[in-house]
């Protein structure tokens, strides 16, 4: 009867451990939270598979003041990538979106005229990336 305890008790600890163990690993992989007031891309790091496929990258907005609206400038190296499209749904902001392309960079824009301004951490919208050079060695940052 002892010996039928112990072998419970060593399954509930493996159990627990295991458990934990679960909980805890996703967490490590997940990516790290940006600081207060800024504007970053997720994913930070995206490729286009040597030119087989449109990626598509989501411009975030962590603020934690009350945000009337946004304005980003992002610039890249046109021999390499081009920004084809903007998609605003699901943005929090929703009043006046927009964007323009200048050729190595684009400005994308976006506000709220009324109340409740959004605070935290907010979809701005999200483009789409086209390869335009299929070589292992083109590569561009997206840069704000």
């Amino acid at each position: 009867m002892e010996k039928k305890r112990k072998i419970a008790l060593r399954g509930v600890i493996v159990l627990a451990v295991l458990a934990a163990m679960l909980a805890v690993v996703p967490s490590a992989f997940a990516q790290s939270p940006y600081p207060a007031n800024s504007v970053y891309f997720m994913p930070e790091h995206s490729t286009g598979v040597y030119c087989q496929s449109n990626t598509i990258v989501q411009i975030r907005v962590n603020t934690t003041i009350p945000c009337r609206g946004v304005t980003t400038d992002i610039s890249f190296d046109p021999s390499c990538v081009n920004i084809t499209a903007v998609d605003f749904s699901g943005s929090a902001w929703v009043s006046l979106p927009g964007w323009a392309h200048h050729g190595d960079w684009v400005r994308i824009t976006n506000s709220n005229f009324f109340a409740p301004y959004p605070t935290g951490d907010n979809l701005l919208a999200n483009i789409t990336l086209h390869c335009k050079n299929a070589t292992s060695d083109c590569t561009s940052a997206l840069n704000f």
